[in-house]
C-alpha cells in the first residue's frame, strides 16, 4: 500500500506514470480505484487459495 501512495503521488507531481493501469490524468480516478480494488482482490483470492491447499495439505496426514 506505501508503494502504491507513492507511485501515485509521485506520478501526479512528474506527470509521468510508470504503470498504465495507475495513470490518473489518463484513465480518471474512479477507473484507477476501480483498477487498484481489483488488483488487491486478486491478491486476496490468490493468498486465500494458497491457504485452503496448505490445510488440505496439513490435514491429509
Amino acid at each position: 500500500l506505501l508503494y502504491l501512495a507513492f507511485v501515485l503521488i509521485r506520478g501526479h507531481f512528474s506527470n509521468f506514470s510508470p504503470y498504465p493501469f495507475l495513470d490518473v490524468p489518463g484513465l480518471g480516478l474512479k477507473k484507477v480505484t476501480i483498477n487498484c480494488l481489483g488488483m488487491a482482490l486478486f491478491f486476496y483470492l490468490i493468498a486465500a487459495m494458497y491457504i485452503w491447499f496448505a490445510n488440505k495439505i496439513v490435514n491429509r496426514k
